[in-house]
């Protein structure tokens, strides 16, 4: 088990905290809010667990602006994951996959048809408030498309992303938590924080999506432990050996394993059941579940092992317990704050957050392969005791 700076404790203030203050004045240039709020965009398109990591804001915003409908602009895995959430008045996806389609076939007429009809849809509502939370040249197009007075971010983003800002807060702390940087742009239009807020910001899954995992996990009897097994960076991969393992482990024990993931993940369930003993049960559901479905999932299961992913701040958005397995990227940025998520990462490793797609360094083994399936299996069954969280936070009740 590790424990990294800053998941318990209060950080000393940074320039962008500071920024942070209910003091419009901080923007740049001073921010004026209209006398009432009425419509608000979110600009987060992608990824997948930025956009679950970005879910605390939009329940301040809404506190903020009670009244205010809020939109969000999002690539059609997050639009799926938040059609139907209860604090939005519409997902507007944008098609990325329709306009690469065109490029790929050198169809520049279709492209710049589907671009058009995106934009004018984009265009429908005069929003008093636009917040792009990505900072890439993609969502600062979408800000640009978008009509607002007010179209807020942090100054200097990467690919100059902030030109299309009118009010621009100060760089943020790259270190500092992700789900607190999020955080920080509705902290500047006037949110309160309110204890331990993040901790309360939860995910419910819709009630079809958690018949649909009734179904799938009918013939699933607990305790159930959710396995995670891909990544979308090479040096993330936890060793699909090491998963399998786990599986036996855990069996021994009498829990039942679950094999998660997106249909591009199926060769690793492939090579997961490969390396399965005969004899050791494990349900199979890679490619089978939409983001909804999978948070549903993870919501009727005991425990979640993945590394740092889209589907582990899923698991830990629905309160599920989870086990988060760092080797390249830095909890201290991106960890789950939920209390009953433990970072694992492992021993000895004089390489850890090198921030790395591809591990550079020439041995074996890699700080992910490292990190054996006993250590993860201790902590699991230490897990596997431990009470689940209620909405508010507070421990589940047996």
């Amino acid at each position: 088990m590790t424990d990294f700076p800053g998941k318990d404790e209060k950080k000393p203030e940074t320039p962008a905290d500071a920024a942070a203050a209910s003091d419009l004045t901080r923007f740049r240039p001073p921010l004026v809010l209209p006398e009432k709020v009425r419509n608000i965009l979110v600009v987060k398109l992608s990824s997948f667990g930025d956009a679950v990591m970005s879910l605390p804001f939009l329940a301040a915003t809404k506190a903020r602006f009670p009244e205010a409908k809020i939109d969000w602009v999002a690539e059609k895995t997050v639009c799926q994951l938040l059609e139907g959430h209860p604090l939005l008045n519409s997902v507007i996806r944008f098609p990325k996959e329709e306009l690469k389609k065109s490029l790929k076939s050198l169809n520049l007429f279709e492209f710049f048809k589907v671009l058009g009809e995106h934009k004018k849809n984009l265009r429908k509502t005069r929003y008093d408030l636009v917040f792009d939370l990505q900072g890439l040249f993609k969502s600062g197009l979408q800000t640009r498309w978008a009509r607002s007075e007010r179209k807020l971010g942090f100054d200097k983003g990467r690919e100059f992303a902030w030109v299309f800002l009118t009010h621009r807060l100060p760089p943020y702390n790259p270190d500092m938590l992700a789900i607190e940087r999020y955080l920080l742009p509705a902290k500047a239009v006037g949110w309160k924080e309110d204890g331990d807020f993040p901790e309360k910001a939860v995910f419910f899954p819709k009630e079809e999506d958690l018949s649909e995992a009734d179904r799938l996990l009918a013939d699933t009897p607990g305790p159930r432990v959710c396995l995670a097994l891909g990544t979308r960076w090479k040096s993330k991969h936890w060793p699909v050996g090491h998963f399998a393992e786990l599986a036996k482990l855990l069996a021994a024990e009498g829990v039942r394993s679950i094999a998660t993931g997106d249909p591009g993940e199926k060769p690793l369930e492939e090579a997961f059941a490969k390396c399965l003993d005969p004899g050791i049960p494990a349900t199979k559901l890679v490619g089978k579940t939409s983001p909804g479905v999978l948070a549903a999932v993870f919501a009727k299961s005991d425990l979640a092992v993945s590394a740092d992913s889209g589907p582990l701040h899923l698991a830990a958005a629905v309160r599920a317990n989870t086990l988060a397995l760092f080797g390249p990227t830095r909890p201290e940025r991106v960890a789950p704050v939920a209390k009953n998520s433990v970072v694992l990462r492992a021993p000895d490793m004089d390489c850890l957050g090198c921030l790395k797609r591809e591990c550079p360094l020439d041995r074996k083994p890699t700080c992910m392969e490292a990190l054996s399936p006993e250590l993860v299996f201790r902590e699991a069954m230490r897990a596997l005791r431990a009470p689940r969280r209620n909405p508010d936070g507070t421990p589940t009740v047996p």
